[in-house]
């Protein structure tokens, strides 16, 4: 009767500790079976692997034992995540570990409820012998039902332990889709390696033989029933912490960015208000010394000087030339952005090339000002910045051009670099080469978001010493209807 009860929670237990996984995994991963069933199939692997390792590697008092069959049970884990899910490894690996010492935990709480009513049976031996208890057979049917009282309590305890400590970490952990770096994963993960390692060590130590008889470490040492509960729970509490800590540093962050956006916005405000007061000073330089300039050319046409009115008429015009627009693309936000970028590229490298020929807007082009203007600030800061950290005898060089394929805007833009780039791990974009990385190089980032709300995209490639960007967006407001 006791062996079928046994084994019967043994399969609860593991059955719930499979739907728990399911959830754990399924808030952070994608499952690769798109069929309605497909997540519980994490349920069946995880409770069958359970089962057979329960019985295939008996846990008696092995310390090695202990230290297989929790191997084997974190191969599963690692299994069902690779096999069933899409994430990075990284994000997986820390699941897995995080499940496990989450499990952990729970049981050791738990067994403490246990390890405390076996102090039940001292009550019924001292029933027995006062008298309370007359028979036998009523003190063992007492103490059989106290047994399987106490294991219930205590799995039932475990369970809600495991889906709670879960849930909690699950709804703290905001930031799901964010790609956690190497530093920040080390920083979530020591706290479940290591409260997973500290419960192996339990089960390792918690039992031991003493003249063929086991011997709970806690009747040993009756002091650790207060420890390793408070031990235990300040594991659980850095796991938890930590993920919170995490989110509010990537919160930070994000805001960090925004501001680093603004200040850009307003930088580039001011060096738009420059350009325009630049051209205001010409044009009133202009005027003022017009009626002087006309009289002139009268004099000079009077006189029938024609070689020297024709110089004077060509420096006038070379004078208004400075006034209009370098570039004209047929898109005045552009126009105002390339003229703005050239004379500040041109102030911190003189012999710098800007082609911009074959850059051209259609009139029908929807996209708006605002995004044009973040993807050509960007992409020009990152191509003067490439250029400025040139040797003084490299060719140095911004070029820029777009074309249009149906309903598909591309816009390119190539610069000289030195050749040197780092990207590391899954990043879409190089590294920043700036010693702050997380309030720099967010422009390739501001670009590619920029693209994505014209369904578009952002790539590149480099060639030689050439680094190219191309963005493609689709040439249509995204607040334009087509009903309007």
């Amino acid at each position: 009767m006791y062996e079928s009860f046994y084994e019967i929670i043994d399969m609860i237990a593991a059955i719930f500790q499979g739907w728990c996984l399911q959830y754990f995994y399924g808030k952070f991963m994608k499952c690769r079976i798109q069929i309605s069933y497909g997540r519980y199939l994490t349920v069946v692997v995880w409770a069958a692997a359970s089962l057979i390792a329960s019985h295939m590697v008996q846990v008696d008092y092995d310390s090695m034992r202990v230290v297989v069959r929790l191997a084997i049970l974190y191969l599963v884990l690692l299994l069902v995540a690779a096999g069933l899910y899409q994430a990075g490894n990284a994000l997986k690996f820390y699941l897995s570990v995080t499940f496990m010492a989450v499990k952990e935990i729970s049981f050791f709480l738990a067994y403490m409820i246990l390890t405390v009513g076996a102090h039940l049976f001292q009550f019924w031996e001292w029933c027995l012998e006062k008298g309370y208890i007359s028979a036998i057979e009523t003190f063992m049917q007492i103490v059989n039902a106290t047994v399987i009282a106490l294991q219930g309590i205590m799995y039932v305890c475990m369970l809600l332990f495991t889906f709670l400590i879960l849930r909690s970490i699950v709804n703290r952990y905001q930031e799901k889709e964010y790609e956690v770096q190497r530093n920040e994963l080390m920083f979530i993960l020591a706290p479940s390696a290591a409260g997973f390692l500290f419960c192996v060590l339990l089960r390792m130590v918690s039992v031991t033989m003493e003249n063929e008889i086991p011997v709970l470490l806690y009747h040993k040492y009756p002091l650790l029933l207060l420890l390793i509960p408070a031990i235990l729970l300040l594991s659980l509490l850095s796991i938890i912490y930590g993920i919170q800590l995490l989110q509010d540093m990537i919160s930070l962050n994000r805001e960090k960015r925004g501001r680093l956006i603004l200040e850009q916005q307003v930088s580039s405000l001011q060096e738009h208000v420059q350009e325009m007061e630049r051209i205001q000073a010409g044009i009133q330089g202009m005027k003022h010394d017009m009626k002087n300039q006309l009289a002139v050319v009268l004099q000079l046409s009077e006189a029938g000087n024609t070689e020297e009115l024709q110089a004077h008429v060509l420096q006038m015009n070379q004078t208004m030339e400075q006034l209009d627009y370098r570039f004209q693309t047929g898109n005045a936000a552009a126009d105002t952005i390339l003229n703005m970028k050239y004379h500040e590229a041109v102030g911190q490298i003189p012999d710098v090339r800007m082609d911009a020929e074959e850059l051209m807007f259609p009139e029908n082009i929807r996209i708006q000002s605002y995004d044009l203007a973040v993807i050509l600030c960007n992409a020009m800061d990152n191509a003067i910045e490439a250029c400025r950290k040139l040797k003084e005898e490299d060719t140095k060089f911004i070029c820029l051009r777009s074309y249009q394929r149906g309903s598909m805007f591309f816009l390119e833009v190539e610069n000289s670099f030195n050749g040197q780039l780092e990207v590391r791990g899954q990043s879409e974009f190089p590294q920043s080469s700036k010693k702050d990385k997380h309030m720099h190089g967010i422009g390739m980032n501001n670009i590619r978001e920029a693209a994505w709300k014209y369904e578009g995209a952002a790539d590149w490639e480099v060639e030689g010493k050439t680094f190219s960007l191309t963005v493609m967006m689709k040439n249509v407001n995204k607040n334009w209807k087509e009903d309007e």
